[in-house]
């Protein structure tokens, strides 16, 4: 399986003969990403579509179950009909169905929270999490788009990308997210991420709480590239990062590497 996405164009961005559809795409998809609900104004400067333009895709979107309407604020929200256009994805992709029994499996012997994140162009979506319980209340959710750098799963694939892809990624990070003694240059970055290959998974730990410690290993396709990334979070972990290393990578790898094979994967 190939996931075939390197000649598509973000909505919004395809030149002058823009498609009413592609507009109607960049609004739901600016409503979609926004953390609280948006008005007609706020989501054309975020577009950069007329605000005549978009309170016809928005009317639409009402009329159809996909957008909510709050009546005292007027700004949209999606609504829960958009969660069909999610199910269609999770039901039929092969990577994800052949993934489940996989991460249920590590899950249980783990005893720990794992997730699967898919590579879209220069983005990392969410596209499955098994948590173990309640306490486990991370943020993320599913169809939430991750960061490469900052995330095990995007580290994870980062280091076996193509040096100029992976730079192209770097590249575009923010200079204000980095702290004194953190990497900034892509060229370096890229250079200490690649130098993980041999292991074949990456380790983080939470900056903040120092109480995550993250295994993050990629899952290639057919042509050897990485489509996705699957990590093991510990929560809060008594062990050292050795020990921990000698129980859950020989785990993780052993998942990413059936997972590899079940969809084309020849190593």
């Amino acid at each position: 399986m190939t996931l075939d996405n390197t000649n598509l164009m973000p909505p919004g961005q395809g030149g002058g003969g823009t498609s009413t559809f592609a507009k109607g795409m960049s609004v739901f998809e600016c409503v979609a990403d926004a953390p609280r609900p948006m008005g007609v104004i706020d989501i054309a400067a975020a577009t950069g579509i007329e605000k005549s333009a978009v309170q016809r895709i928005i009317n639409t979107l009402v009329q159809t179950g996909y957008f909510l309407r709050d009546a005292q604020t007027r700004k949209y929200r999606v609504g829960p009909k958009a969660l069909r256009l999610g199910y269609g994805y999770l039901a039929t992709d092969d990577l994800v169905k052949t993934a489940m029994p996989h991460m249920f499996r590590l899950s249980d012997i783990a005893q720990s929270p794992i997730s699967l994140a898919i590579k879209l162009q220069k983005e990392l979506i969410i596209a499955a999490r098994l948590r173990m319980n309640a306490v486990h209340n991370s943020s993320s959710v599913l169809g939430e788009r991750m960061p490469f750098y900052w995330t095990a799963s995007g580290r994870a694939i980062l280091a076996h990308l193509p040096q100029q892809e992976a730079l192209e990624i770097l590249q575009t990070l923010e200079s204000g997210n980095f702290t004194t003694g953190t990497m900034s240059d892509p060229a370096e970055i890229y250079e200490n991420l690649r130098a993980t290959r041999p292991k074949g998974y990456i380790v983080t730990t939470d900056d903040i709480t120092r109480c995550k410690v993250k295994f993050g290993a990629p899952i290639f396709d057919q042509d050897k590239y990485p489509v996705a990334a699957l990590v093991v979070c510990i929560l809060n972990p008594k062990e050292s990062h050795e020990d921990l290393e000698r129980t859950i990578a020989p785990l993780l790898l052993s998942a990413t590497t059936e997972i590899s094979k079940a969809i084309g994967f020849h190593g």
